[in-house]
């Protein structure tokens, strides 16, 4: 599990009052003017923040290893994400025990409850995905996320083996059989994926690609609407569980999620069928990425392995060298 994974999994351990507060519509409009003023990415610091991975004192070094800003400019910076979101809206945080995650997911009757957090995940990856995926009550489904994220925490190759078992899944998605290749093959969800990946190729991908997908693609266009969603909530999936890091860049930390949530009041508006049409997908960009990850390799070395800077450091190398 990623050191992202572990903080989020303590930022969603947090009171539901807190959480709305620091990832509401005012904190997050805050943080993207930041990010647009500073040209940096800040919602990873913010979660550190209110984890307490990272307090107010350290913002400055922060900056300074993560982004390599000028000091004048790292300066300014963290005084005003002290000012304008520590201070406001993570200053009143206390700390708060653990969820009983097993015991609040036993609650629900939507979703398998019988045996440990494991046994729980691997029954739904295994033979469950296309019913879970068919649930839409939203406490379910984060309480549902979180037990993902806990149990990643506690045993990094159990993430490796439930995305293997995810890939290979020989549920039945739709009804109708699909082309694959020169052959029609079954409509399971390892054949959704291949027809995914064949189309888009294996990079993440942002909502607007997966829009042409569903509106173009041989297979996909032909669906009725109702298995045309589903296989939209099949993709979500895929995105959050194999590129987490990507999937959450510039989303707002309570909509964070491995299983998509349908999040009403913050949903935004589908992209129109005339600028899915008339658009291309937009290529991966990574120019800068051999000589970033070179200056990141040089500055892990002055850091204990147990720092935060070095967790963090350790995270985005991986992150560069997955994209390379």
């Amino acid at each position: 599990m990623t050191y992202i994974q572990e903080c989020l999994t303590k930022f969603q351990e947090l009171p539901s009052s807190a959480k709305e507060k620091i990832g509401g519509a005012e904190s997050f409009n805050i943080i993207k003017e930041l990010e647009k003023k500073y040209k940096v990415s800040l919602s990873f610091l913010v979660v550190l923040l209110a984890v307490g991975e990272l307090v107010p004192e350290d913002i400055y070094d922060y900056i300074i290893t993560r982004y390599q800003l000028e000091p004048i400019l790292a300066k300014t910076l963290s005084q005003e994400i002290k000012t304008r979101i520590f201070n406001p809206f993570l200053g009143e945080l206390r700390e708060t025990n653990g969820l009983d995650l097993k015991q609040t997911l036993s609650t629900s009757s939507n979703l398998p409850s019988a045996g440990n957090d494991k046994e729980i995940i691997l029954r739904i990856f295994s033979n469950q995905l296309v019913k879970t995926l068919q649930v839409n009550k939203f406490d379910d489904l984060q309480k549902l996320n979180i037990l993902i994220f806990k149990t990643f925490q506690n045993d990094n190759s159990f993430e490796d083996k439930i995305i293997d078992i995810f890939y290979n899944s020989p549920e039945l998605l739709t009804s109708k059989g699909l082309a694959l290749g020169n052959r029609t093959v079954s409509p399971t969800i390892s054949h959704w994926l291949k027809d995914f990946i064949e189309y888009n190729g294996s990079e993440s991908f942002n909502e607007l690609s997966l829009e042409q997908y569903l509106i173009n693609s041989v297979n996909a266009k032909k669906l009725p609407l109702k298995e045309k969603n589903l296989l939209r909530k099949l993709l979500k999936l895929y995105r959050n569980l194999v590129f987490f890091a990507e999937s959450t860049e510039g989303i707002p930390l309570e909509n964070w999620e491995i299983f998509p949530v349908n999040h009403s009041e913050e949903t935004q508006p589908a992209p129109k069928i005339e600028d899915v049409l008339a658009t291309s997908p937009e290529p991966v960009l990574s120019d800068n990425s051999s000589t970033q990850l070179m200056d990141l390799e040089k500055t892990i070395k002055k850091y204990p392995s147990s720092s935060l800077e070095y967790k963090a450091l350790n995270q985005e190398i991986k992150h560069l060298k997955h994209k390379n």
